[in-house]
């Protein structure tokens, strides 16, 4: 191959191009730009609710029954579990040595038929952990009511979602909303109702609901009515029952209503003020670049129409990481190379300095151009990588251009000695790449998931 290479000069200037076009297009459309690798975790987790039930109360009726059912699954290592108030959490390690969608398929069915658990539970919820990493947090705070805050956080989400690079974006250190309707036991003797009868009539009165359809000559109209509650108000209008004239008595009437957020022992502040914070994510192949880019962007947009009060601040912003490792892998390659330029020109010829130099973003590309395939991705742990063969290329690449110099020196003739030249170091070169490829091959057979986010990147190194 070297030899034919080299005695057709168009064929491998043709590769070389090549290499540089569909590596320079890979790097920018296919590969992703993440902080962090993305790794997919051997851990299947069934998450239950169980609301107002006490740890023990949990454990006891969902926990061990559900440990009970998969504990024999073919595929599960171990079995973790913990139960706190109104809720239960078994998370099952799966063996390496098995497929994971298998097992979560085995555990899935046995989970489904469980019918023992308590009527009031929900329905367990089997899922396998994927870790999308967190680019960037965004603060929204200031000295208001929490339900300011958390419609302000929520409009702010809305509209992040609406660009083009962000698809994954979910509010943090908020409780969730909640209807509290509260009823006197006197109002109830009062009206001779019960809180079963309430509950009935609110869940007929809030909700929508569909007629079916008619059918005319110009087509089917869809008969549907729409009267899903959201609010106190629409809560305070549903009709419960009827006084001795026949009109109606509303919810407002007879009970409280709190239109507020679940009673959690939570508080969160930023920089001393209440705050919500905004979570924002990369998934699939978007970059972190371009997701931490537009949510700055958005924020600095969305800040102009800001109430008097309130602030947004970013925070933990990774992909400041990812650019500092990128400008590292630059900075290395440009003096690198133009060092290497410099010497080779004062001791061998300037022609073999530029082909050493070439040689460095060559290889890169050619990286580049792979890295789709083996599900590689830019981040601060490829990078690093990156960076550790630099000093391989450039010294591979000396090593050949001088000994082709030197067989010019000696007399033969150039096409001659470059093919003689890289034939005769062709074996140690080849052997030197692959002793530092050997010192780190064993961490592609460690066991567990802690080597997951070495592992993952083990077809870069």
């Amino acid at each position: 191959m070297i030899e034919w290479f080299a005695k057709n000069p168009v064929a491998s200037n043709l590769l070389m191009f090549g290499i540089l076009i569909a590596g320079l297009t890979s790097a920018t459309r296919s590969v992703p730009v993440e902080t962090f690798p993305s790794f997919e975790q051997d851990t299947v987790t069934v998450s239950t609710q169980f609301r107002g039930a006490t740890p023990k109360t949990v454990e006891d009726g969902i926990t061990l029954r559900i440990e009970e059912a998969i504990a024999d699954v073919e595929g599960i290592e171990e079995l973790t579990s913990s139960s706190s108030e109104g809720s239960s959490r078994v998370t099952a390690e799966i063996n390496t040595a098995y497929n994971k969608r298998d097992v979560l398929d085995d555990i899935k069915v046995r989970v489904d038929a469980l019918n023992t658990l308590p009527t009031d539970a929900e329905k367990p919820v089997v899922s396998a952990n994927i870790r999308n990493r967190t680019v960037i947090w965004i603060a929204v705070r200031g000295e208001v009511e929490t339900k300011v805050l958390r419609t302000i956080a929520g409009q702010f989400r809305e509209g992040l979602l609406t660009r083009d690079e962000i698809s994954n974006v979910d509010l943090q250190g908020v409780a969730d909303y909640q209807m509290n309707i509260e009823v006197s036991p006197q109002t109830l003797d009062a009206y001779n109702i019960t809180l079963e009868q309430i509950g009935q009539a609110i869940s007929s009165g809030a909700r929508d609901v569909s007629a079916g359809n008619i059918q005319t000559l110009n087509g089917d109209i869809l008969v549907r009515s729409d009267g899903q509650a959201y609010s106190s108000e629409e809560f305070s209008a549903i009709p419960i029952l009827s006084n001795s004239e026949g009109e109606p008595i509303t919810l407002g009437e007879i009970a409280n209503i709190d239109d507020g957020f679940e009673e959690k022992s939570l508080i969160t502040t930023f920089n001393g003020q209440p705050a919500i914070m905004v979570q924002v994510r990369r998934v699939g192949k978007q970059s972190a670049l371009k997701v931490a880019e537009q949510t700055r962007a958005y924020m600095a947009e969305f800040s102009e129409n800001l109430p008097s009060g309130v602030t947004l601040d970013y925070w933990d912003d990774d992909s400041s990481y990812l650019k500092t490792r990128i400008g590292a892998v630059l900075y290395s390659a440009w003096l690198g190379g133009i060092l290497v330029m410099l010497l080779l020109s004062l001791f061998l010829r300037p022609a073999v300095a530029g082909w050493v130099f070439l040689g460095i973003p060559i290889s890169f590309m050619g990286a580049f151009l792979f890295m789709p395939f083996v599900g590689g991705t830019f981040n601060v742990v490829s990078l690093l990588a990156f960076i550790m063969v630099i000093g391989i290329v450039v010294d591979d690449a000396i090593v050949t251009g001088e000994n082709i110099y030197r067989r010019m020196r000696e007399g033969m003739d150039p096409k001659e000695a470059a093919i003689v030249g890289t034939k005769e170091i062709t074996v140690p070169v080849t052997f030197g790449i692959l002793t530092t490829a050997v010192a780190f091959l064993p961490l592609s057979y460690l066991d567990g998931t802690r080597y997951d986010f070495i592992g993952s990147q083990m077809p870069m190194w």
